[in-house]
């Protein structure tokens, strides 16, 4: 009987003195600064898609281009040295607002917008917001508001500087829908 009990009280002693399983480790600064993070672009020198028009790469909050139109009459922004049309265009990009358009728990980038246009079909001034979301960790545009008149972000919905005009995310369609 003693024997047993020696047993019993040796073996909570051995588990007893056991090493504590080891923590996961903590993934490194490096690995974290990775993921992606649609504030780590740098929106002032990147590429913007105009819709019909094509992209346009902006430098410095700016991208200059030409308005070619092809054998099919459609319209396409050139930022080549040896664009020949004399229609010029420009878009200028203002810094972001951060906010969560879509209820997804995860920001996306607000980036109000002036484009000019000489094209004499259209309107030659036109002022907007691109609204950009991260997909695969790369930039996909949302939504674009636009207007022939200054609208800009408050928050996530978009106004007309003037206040007579408002847009907001609709959940549904996806896309911003003004009253």
């Amino acid at each position: 009987m003693r024997s047993l009990i020696f047993i019993c009280v040796l073996g909570a002693c051995s588990k007893h003195d056991q090493p504590a399983p080891a923590a996961e480790p903590t993934p490194p600064a490096s690995a974290l600064a990775a993921l992606p993070d649609i504030a780590s672009i740098d929106w002032a020198n990147t590429t913007y898609d105009l819709l019909s028009l094509g992209t346009v790469k902006v430098t410095k909050s700016v991208a200059e281009f030409r308005l070619e139109e092809d054998d099919e009459a459609s319209v396409r922004a050139v930022q080549t040295a040896g664009a020949k049309s004399e229609w010029v265009g420009k878009l200028t990009v203002m810094p972001p607002i951060y906010g969560d358009v879509d209820g997804d728990k995860h920001d996306e980038a607000l980036i109000e917008f002036e484009l000019l246009s000489s094209l004499p079909d259209q309107v030659p001034h036109m002022y907007g917001v691109f609204v950009y979301t991260l997909r695969g960790g790369n930039p996909e545009l949302l939504d674009t508001v636009s207007a022939a008149f200054k609208v800009v972000p408050h928050g996530v919905k978009v106004d007309s500087a003037d206040g007579a005009h408002h847009w907001a995310w609709d959940p549904k369609t996806r896309v911003y829908v003004g009253n």
